[in-house]
């Protein structure tokens, strides 16, 4: 004790016991800093799922073309109208094509006949599935969710070990959403601007006005104009339950992609109820598209 006049005698034991409690503290401190991080990870994890896979949707007859050198050239469906010349409604254009192949037309306009009327198909479209996991209780959105989407390309060189991976931004229809509540559809048009296309699809579709070429229009050309690795999908936000920021990421690979095939729908409503559910089971179920032919599922 203090009252020992020898107290040179113990100053080892000072010294270990004051060891020992300096140990102790930073072993406390280092445990607490510890379980500090798992729980503020786990707070961070966006509380949402990503489907498995992808779907490749085709692009819909936007009309006919009938274009010639004295007409005007077709740009962008968006500036597309009516009255163009060169673009016809798809019932205007089934009817002619249908009159022209029967040689029942009464028309007998030279143009007409120097070139035959071709279908112009939109591009195709590429998109994955998020669904937040707290769709159906309260107060479980995210807030001010963003998304952001790069593919990842690797280049080998043959007859060296060189290989090269680059990262492009890919572009999405909508990349924010406010109040992320149930479903989120990311979408990405293959069009002549798509990092995920060979240099040849995209100065195909160039020369053809935007158009994506009639005879790619099979899951076996699609497939082959897909040049990326893998696609790598972010998401953040705000959470509504604990008012933190939360992220989480998706890695897609090519095989991934089901071409001809959309998302099923996930909402219901129970009868006599006026709240729209959302049902996680379906996340993954996907239809078939009725207008182009599909890749077959059991052999993708």
């Amino acid at each position: 004790g203090t009252e020992y006049h020898r107290q040179f005698e113990c100053i080892w034991i000072n010294l270990i016991t004051t060891i020992e409690s300096f140990v102790g503290l930073l072993y406390a401190g280092m445990c607490a800093a510890i379980l500090f991080s798992k729980v503020g990870r786990i707070q961070s994890h966006a509380q949402v799922s990503f489907s498995d896979g992808l779907c490749i949707e085709y692009g819909k007859e936007r009309g006919v073309d009938r274009r010639s050198p004295d007409l005007p050239q077709i740009g962008s469906f968006g500036n597309t109208d009516d009255r163009n010349p060169a673009f016809l409604s798809p019932t205007i254009s089934n009817t002619i094509l249908e009159a022209i192949n029967s040689g029942d037309s009464d028309d007998d306009d030279d143009h007409m006949k120097r070139r035959p009327l071709e279908k112009i198909y939109a591009c195709p479209v590429l998109k994955f599935q998020i669904v937040n996991e707290l769709c159906n209780e309260p107060g479980g959105e995210i807030l001010d969710a963003s998304l952001s989407c790069v593919a990842k390309k690797e280049h080998g060189y043959s007859g060296t070990h060189e290989a090269i991976a680059k990262f492009l931004t890919v572009h999405l229809e909508e990349t924010s959403h406010p109040f992320f509540h149930s479903v989120w559809q990311g979408r990405h048009i293959l069009n002549e601007n798509s990092p995920l296309l060979s240099t040849v699809a995209r100065k195909r579709i160039k020369m053809n006005n935007g158009c994506w070429p009639n005879q790619w229009n099979n899951p076996a050309e699609i497939r082959k104009h897909l040049k990326f690795n893998n696609l790598i999908v972010t998401l953040t936000g705000i959470s509504n339950i604990s008012a933190e920021s939360v992220q989480i990421a998706k890695r897609f690979y090519t095989h991934d992609a089901l071409i001809g095939y959309d998302y099923a729908p996930m909402s219901y409503k129970k009868e006599g109820s006026v709240k729209i559910k959302t049902d996680m089971t379906l996340i993954n179920d996907v239809i078939e598209q009725y207008w182009a032919p599909s890749e077959i599922i059991s052999e993708h």
